[in-house]
């Protein structure tokens, strides 16, 4: 880590952080960092307004090199247990997941008020009339292809999401472009999020970034608003389940 040589507060409430070697840290004054707690011994998370002289942060010295990723299955990053209640569906697969999950099928019958057909797949059982259905419309749902490990062969499909009666349409595979990578950035810098929406924050002056993030949520086939709040900023909300889900 680095130690802290001087903190100042703007009137802007920006912090300027002055570290060892002639490294110079700027955020504002609730943004979070990382460091030392000599009571506890414990690495904590601190808002940067609280730190004083002597603090010890955590500071990588070097970034680590990434390979050049283009693309993200956004399935990597969710779990069944994410996705189990929502009404989730994956569209435009390949005859070929049909044909395959046919060949490693089990038919057996249970009885109900009558007797009814399922397909038993590694341990899953589903009615005859819904893979069916499945087949001809060409879509499983999203909770389906996680028990059934097929995450892999999706990738090339898309994901539609419901929220009253609203169809939002997201591709499991999303390109890394310029406009992905602003829109982590100010996640990370100006984001927060809840379990349906993602919000970011910019004061009055920078209405050209929420332009910007408008562009984005087009872009993705997304939905926003934009709310002016009296402490003289601008918080633009952005909806769209699966994908809150993923940034979270």
């Amino acid at each position: 880590g680095s130690t802290p040589q001087l903190i100042q507060e703007s009137e802007m409430k920006i912090e300027f952080i002055d570290v060892q070697y002639n490294k110079e840290i700027k955020v504002t004054g609730c943004h979070s960092l990382f460091a030392f707690n000599e009571k506890s011994g414990k690495v904590e998370s601190i808002e940067a307004r609280d730190l004083g002289v002597g603090s010890y942060i955590a500071v990588p010295k070097k970034l680590p090199e990434i390979s050049n990723i283009k693309t993200i299955n956004i399935l990597d990053y969710l779990s069944f247990k994410e996705v189990k209640n929502n009404y989730f569906y994956v569209y435009n697969l390949p005859e070929s997941i049909f044909t395959w999950l046919l060949a490693h099928s089990q038919i057996i019958h249970k009885k109900t008020d009558k007797s009814r057909k399922y397909y038993r797949i590694q341990g899953v059982d589903i009615l005859d009339d819904s893979l069916k259905q499945y087949a001809t419309k060409r879509f499983l749902p999203l909770s389906l292809i996680y028990k059934l490990h097929l995450q892999k062969k999706v990738e090339d499909g898309i994901i539609k999401t419901y929220y009253h009666g609203k169809e939002t349409v997201l591709p499991v595979t999303l390109s890394i472009t310029k406009e992905f990578v602003r829109f982590m950035g100010f996640f990370v810098a100006e984001g927060h999020s809840d379990t349906r929406q993602i919000g970011l924050t910019f004061g009055k002056h920078e209405d050209h970034y929420v332009k910007e993030m408008v562009n984005f949520v087009q872009i993705m086939g997304l939905n926003c608003t934009i709310e002016h709040r009296d402490n003289r900023s601008i918080r633009v909300k952005i909806f769209g389940n699966i994908f809150v889900k993923f940034t979270r």
